[in-house]
C-alpha cells in the first residue's frame, strides 16, 4: 500500500512547489503595458516620465525578459531609476548594467562576492556578467514596462 501512495505523494508535492513557484514568479514580474505600436509606447513612456522627479529616463528593451506565460516576445520602452544606489540592491529587482554587448535590462538573482548575478526573465541562463558598481545603470522604475 505504501509502495502505491508514494509516486501520488510525489506527484503532489511536485504539483504545489510548482504552484508556489508561479505564484512568486507572476508577483514580482514586470507590469506589461501594452501599446499600439512602438511610437505609442514611447509617447506613454514619455507622458509618465514628465510626471516624475530625480534622475530618471527611458531606455529601449529586446523583450528578453518576457515571462514564461508571453507568447511572443515583445519589445517595449522601460524608465530607468538612476537613483537607487548599488549598495540598496534587493534580489528580483530589475536592473539595468552596462556590458560589453551593450546595455542589459535583467533580473538581479543572487549577490556574490564579485557582484550580482542576473538573468532575463524568458532566458534559461544566468548573464556571464555580473552587475558591480562599476556598469550598474539603475532600476526599472516601477516594474512598468511599454510594450509593443
Amino acid at each position: 500500500m505504501k509502495k502505491k501512495l508514494l509516486p501520488v505523494i510525489l506527484l503532489l508535492a511536485l504539483v504545489l512547489s510548482y504552484s508556489i513557484w508561479v505564484f512568486w514568479f507572476t508577483s514580482t514580474s514586470l507590469d506589461n503595458i501594452q501599446c499600439d505600436g512602438k511610437s505609442d509606447a514611447y509617447n506613454k513612456a514619455t507622458s509618465y516620465l514628465q510626471t516624475l522627479d530625480g534622475n530618471k529616463y527611458i531606455i529601449s528593451t529586446s523583450g528578453s525578459s518576457n515571462n514564461i506565460w508571453s507568447t511572443k516576445i515583445l519589445k517595449g520602452y522601460v524608465i530607468i531609476d538612476g537613483d537607487i544606489k548599488y549598495e540598496d540592491l534587493k534580489p528580483n529587482m530589475f536592473v539595468i548594467y552596462r556590458s560589453p554587448i551593450g546595455l542589459i535590462h535583467h533580473r538581479l538573482r543572487h549577490k556574490t562576492d564579485e557582484g550580482w548575478v542576473v538573468e532575463g526573465d524568458g532566458n534559461s541562463n544566468i548573464d556571464r556578467y555580473l552587475v558591480t558598481k562599476d556598469n550598474y545603470i539603475g532600476i526599472t522604475y516601477e516594474s512598468k514596462v511599454w510594450r509593443y
